[in-house]
C-alpha cells in the first residue's frame, strides 16, 4: 500500500500551534500504473533493441552464403558456351541475386541507422552521376516489360554536398517502390529540378497509389500495402523506411518526403544546393 501523507499546522490567533489536520491519500493504484508503464517502456526499448539486433544478424547470416554464389555466378558467366538457355539461365541468376542483395544490404542498413552505427561519406557530388547509377541499378525493372521509365534533368549542373552511395540508394529505393507497385505499361517519372536555392527530386507513378489508411504509416518499417501486387516481386517493407532514415541524415537536412493519396504514388525530395548555379558558371569556379 503506498500512501501520502499531508500534515498542516493549525494555529490560533497569536500564531501558535493548536493542532494539526492530518491527511492521508491513498495512491496505490496510481502507483500500481506507474509502475506498469514504466516497466511496458522498458520492455517496448528492449524489444526494439533485440529487433535492430536480429536484424543485424540475419543480413549478416544472409550476406555469408551470398557470397559464394555470386562468385559462383561470375565464374559462370566468364565462361560463355553460347547456349542461349543457359545464358537465359545466368540472366535470371544474375537478376535474382542482384535483388536478394539489395535486400539483404537493406536490412543491415536499416539496422545500422535504428543503432546510429551507419557513417556518411559526405563530398560535392553531382545529381545526374547519381540519376544515371540509380536508373542503370534498376533498368532490368523496366526492361522487361515493366513499367516505362522517364528521367528529367536539368541543362546545368547541380551539385550537393552529400553522401554518394547513399544517394543513390534513397533514388534506386524509390525506383524499385515505384516499379512493384505500377503494372505492365505503366509509367514512372523520375525529375530533378533547381527551385532556388534547392535541387528538388520527385518520383511519380501511374500505380495502385497509396491508400489513406496507410499514409501515416507509409514509411514505417515492414509497412506494404495491402494490394497483392507487389507479392511476386518480393519485398520486406524496408525500403521506404530506409528512405526516409537515409533522407533524415544527410546534411544539409531535406525539406522532406511527401506522398500523395491518389491514383498514383508521387514523393518529393529536397536539399540546398552545394552552390548555387548561374550562366557561365560551373563547379569549380566559385560560389
Amino acid at each position: 500500500m503506498t500512501v501520502i501523507v499531508n500534515i498542516r499546522p493549525l494555529k490560533d490567533a497569536d500564531g501558535r500551534i493548536t493542532g494539526a489536520i492530518n491527511c492521508f491519500y491513498d495512491i496505490t493504484e496510481c502507483s500500481r500504473m506507474q509502475r506498469e508503464r514504466h516497466q511496458q517502456a522498458d520492455a517496448l526499448a528492449d524489444l526494439s533493441r533485440r529487433k535492430d539486433e536480429f536484424l543485424a544478424m540475419l543480413s549478416h547470416e544472409l550476406r555469408n552464403p551470398l557470397a559464394p554464389i555470386v562468385n559462383a555466378m561470375h565464374l559462370l558467366r566468364s565462361q560463355p558456351n553460347g547456349d542461349p538457355l543457359q545464358e537465359r539461365a545466368h540472366a535470371i541468376v544474375a537478376r535474382q541475386v542482384t535483388q536478394l542483395t539489395r535486400l539483404v544490404d537493406d536490412l543491415r542498413d536499416v539496422s545500422r541507422v535504428s543503432t546510429g552505427r551507419i557513417h556518411l561519406h559526405l563530398d560535392r557530388v553531382a545529381v545526374s552521376g547519381i540519376v544515371e547509377r540509380a536508373t542503370e541499378a534498376v533498368r532490368h525493372l523496366t526492361d522487361e516489360g515493366w513499367p516505362e521509365l522517364t528521367v528529367s534533368l536539368p541543362p546545368h549542373p547541380i551539385c550537393l554536398h552529400a553522401d554518394a552511395a547513399r544517394l543513390e540508394q534513397i533514388v534506386v529505393n524509390l525506383l524499385t517502390n515505384a516499379a512493384k507497385y505500377t503494372e505492365s505499361g505503366g509509367h514512372i517519372w523520375l525529375s530533378v529540378e533547381q527551385e532556388r536555392d534547392e535541387c528538388v527530386l520527385r518520383v511519380r507513378d501511374t500505380g495502385i497509389g497509396i491508400a489513406p489508411e496507410l499514409l501515416p504509416r507509409v514509411f514505417g518499417l515492414f509497412t506494404q500495402s495491402e494490394q497483392s501486387l507487389a507479392r511476386s516481386q518480393g519485398g520486406l517493407g524496408v525500403g521506404l523506411a530506409l528512405v526516409q532514415r537515409l533522407v533524415q541524415m544527410l546534411p544539409p537536412r531535406p525539406k522532406g518526403v511527401y506522398s500523395m493519396p491518389t491514383n498514383s504514388a508521387w514523393f518529393r525530395m529536397a536539399w540546398y544546393l552545394a552552390f548555387r548555379w548561374k550562366a557561365n558558371r560551373f563547379p569549380g569556379q566559385g560560389q
